[in-house]
């Protein structure tokens, strides 16, 4: 079984001065597997990508330090969705968590948080694999695009249906 992948501590901010390119979210309850939604996330973990495709948990954000009182009193939420589930603006909350990354790994988006996301810049994979496994491939795949290199062989199609 696939261990946690390690958050980095103090010393290794410290001995590692690297600035990540980018980072890429993930819904996940054991921070093992790509398994939540998007609608229920109360958090996400944020993975840095350093320029050499490597990565490590940045740090957890929570849905409910961003402007999010209370579950069901997002903005447009007269339900008990949970906090931003439904309506737009629950949807916007959780976006603003994760504003800086470049990608959303999660087990389930609906189709108006999915164009949101894309209008940010944010590419969603709908995956329900282990996070370092998904981790592996979207950062070869961003690699690639990034130094303008052939895909061929390399199909989105095949991270979106991992499993």
């Amino acid at each position: 079984m696939a261990e946690k992948i390690r958050e980095k501590s103090e010393a290794d901010t410290e001995t590692d001065e690297r600035t990540p390119v980018y980072r890429i979210a993930a819904v996940s309850s054991d921070g093992l597997r790509i398994d939540g939604s998007f609608g229920s996330a109360q958090e996400f973990l944020v993975f840095a990508v350093s320029e050499d495709g490597s990565f490590s948990l940045e740090e957890r954000r929570s849905v409910r330090g961003a402007d999010h009182p209370e579950p069901g009193k997002a903005a447009g939420c007269a339900s008990s969705c949970g906090g931003g589930g439904c309506g737009s603006g629950g949807h916007d909350v959780k976006i603003q968590v994760i504003d800086d990354c470049r990608a959303l790994l999660c087990g389930k988006v609906g189709f108006q948080a999915r164009k949101a996301l894309e209008k940010r810049g944010i590419v969603v994979f709908d995956l329900d694999i282990a996070i370092e496994e998904a981790l592996k491939r979207i950062t070869g795949y961003f690699y690639r695009v990034d130094h303008h290199q052939s895909l061929a062989g390399f199909r989105v199609d095949k991270i979106n249906n991992m499993s």
